[in-house]
């Protein structure tokens, strides 16, 4: 199979809104352009991550949410902005916790993921390298 080098950068994003639908939004979202893209081998991993991003976003509160995708060179990242103070932190969550798991499921999922503080909330982004899988 032929290696993919992508020269130009394209992107997609979404208002996610702030209703409970908001992480089916995201994973349909990234498998539609992923499929768009033609990277449909990268959409389970990256749903689960973009369902994790957001779903991360959100607890004990609504706020509106962006998820941005883009793709450059040969990186895929991912980005949920929200508007609300605090920075994500992984936590430790023991085998009977229900909640704590998705930013250690996103690294295990992403070849990098971080954040950026902003003025008005945060961006937590996750990437894969979009040779992953064609060797």
């Amino acid at each position: 199979m032929p290696s993919i080098l992508i020269k130009t950068e394209i992107s997609r994003y979404v208002d996610l809104g702030a209703d409970s639908k908001f992480a089916g939004r995201a994973r349909r979202f990234v498998r539609t352009v992923l499929w768009t893209w033609g990277l449909s081998r990268l959409a389970d991993d990256l749903e689960q991550i973009a369902g994790e991003l957001v779903t991360n976003a959100l607890p004990g509160g609504e706020y509106r949410l962006t998820l941005y995708l883009n793709l450059k060179t040969a990186i895929l990242r991912v980005e949920v902005a929200d508007h609300r103070e605090g920075t994500p932190e992984q936590r430790e969550s023991g085998p009977e916790d229900e909640n704590g798991r998705g930013l250690v499921i996103v690294e295990a999922l992403a070849d990098r993921w971080g954040y950026l503080e902003r003025p008005d909330g945060n961006t937590v982004w996750a990437e894969l390298h979009v040779r992953r899988g064609t060797e």
